[in-house]
Formats: C-alpha cells, structure tokens, sequence
C-alpha cells in the first residue's frame, strides 16, 4: 500500500500535524530502561491458493499449437522470439503451476510481463539455451532472450 510501502506526511499542518501524528509522537532513546516484553505469537498467515488440478493426461506450458490451452491458461508468443506456448497466469499471491509436461526440467518462474503492467503476470518454463535440449518439454525448444532462455514450440 502507499508508495512502495513507505507513506508520505506534510510538515508544518498544524499543532498536532497531519494525522495528528504530532499530538503524541514516540521514538526510541538508547540507555537504561525496562526490557521489553514478550512478543506476542505472530498468526499464521493465509496460504497461496494451491494451483487447480490439471486434467488427466494433460499439464500446464503446453503447445497451443496442438490443442487449446488450459482454462487458467493463454496462448503467448513473445515479440522477436519464435515460437509460442500456453502460459499460466500468476502474481504476489499465485504461485506458478508446477505440472510440467514429463521430461521437462526447465523450472515455472513469473516473468512475462503482460502490455500496460510493471510487475509479470504469466508464468514461463525458464531454460538453459547452451544446454543440448534446455530442458524444455519434447516438441519444444529453448529460445535465448535478454540472457536467459524460454522454452517454445515453434509452428
């Protein structure tokens, strides 16, 4: 919330400041003083929603080219890299699928970056472009972007 986390406060808004926060100010003073006490439990916090099963005999990263994409699922090609692949959608609290097509060890990462956003939104399967098959699923191929790699199936 606020701006990156941080909040911002007018100087000088009357006698008790913006918010009042100068109506009863407070800040730590090195010395001699009471041991604080216990902290109180910290409550557990709500976990991510588990990604949805995908259907039998099929997984998440697959070729749109074969078949439709799975429903939380859409059909990406990346501008000047070849090739297109279905793409889960993800963020702060959506982890990126897991299912992977068998055989396949490039790693799920939240990376793509959809028109108009600053943070990704859409999982890829991330790749080693020198390895001999980068770990992509069978059909598909490691595509060297910006460094890194993404696996794709090409047309």
């Amino acid at each position: 919330w606020g701006m990156e986390g941080y909040i911002q406060l007018a100087r000088g808004v009357g006698a008790s400041g913006e918010c009042g926060i100068a109506a009863q100010p407070s800040y730590p003073i090195a010395g001699k003083g009471p041991a604080p006490g216990p902290s109180p439990p910290t409550p557990p916090g709500p976990a991510p929603p588990a990604p949805p099963a995908p259907p039998a005999g099929k997984t998440h990263y697959e070729d749109p080219n074969a078949g439709p994409c799975m429903e939380d699922e859409e059909a990406v090609q990346i501008t000047g890299v070849s090739g297109s692949f279905c793409a889960p959608k993800c963020g702060v609290f959506k982890t990126c699928s897991k299912d992977v097509p068998a055989g396949t060890t490039a790693k799920p990462e939240c990376v793509l970056e959809t028109a108009g956003s600053t943070k990704p939104t859409q999982c890829a399967l991330i790749c080693t472009p020198s390895a001999l098959d980068g770990g992509c699923p069978a059909k598909a191929s490691c595509k060297a972007i910006s460094g890194t790699g993404l696996c794709t199936y090409d047309q």
